[in-house]
């Protein structure tokens, strides 16, 4: 859908960051948690840039499915809510706190979490890298293959 309204619009990495900044005003819109997630991801994965940083620390509204679909390389400044990097093949860092379903359905790349996660990490992953360097609610019992590290042992 987002990429439907987008159309032909490829966006710079610093337009999607200054886009993020402007998130708060947006913030009492219906479904603003989910859509934006989306959103912001629609703008990363049609982009020429590779590199990306979005910032979500003056959000009082958790972000979720920042990086869904990700090939890219992102840098999240604040925290995010469920299903970060859902689906992602490319590389994310957070340098803050996720919610549930880090690393959803992620066949490849890498996820690093400075901070910590919620419960069911791992959902249906088939491959790549999550680093969680915080506290950890629970790995998917649904998860398949890859590698997950707590605090730097490798515990799946």
């Amino acid at each position: 859908y987002a990429l439907g309204i987008l159309g032909s619009f490829q966006p710079s990495s610093q337009e999607v960051k200054t886009f993020s900044i402007q998130l708060k005003k947006y913030e009492s819109l219906k479904h603003f948690e989910e859509l934006t997630g989306y959103f912001l991801s629609a703008l990363v994965n049609i982009s020429s840039d590779q590199s990306f940083e979005i910032v979500t620390e003056h959000l009082d509204i958790l972000v979720s499915y920042i990086g869904y679909q990700n090939k890219k390389n992102i840098r999240v400044i604040g925290n995010a809510s469920d299903f970060f990097g859902f689906c992602n093949n490319g590389n994310i860092l957070i340098q803050g706190n996720a919610g549930d379903y880090v690393g959803g359905g992620m066949n490849n790349g890498n996820i690093v979490v400075h901070g910590n996660v919620g419960d069911n990490v791992g959902l249906d992953m088939e491959g790549g890298k999550i680093d969680i360097n915080g506290e950890m609610g629970s790995i998917s019992k649904k998860f398949i293959r890859g590698k997950i590290y707590y605090k730097g042992v490798r515990v799946r």
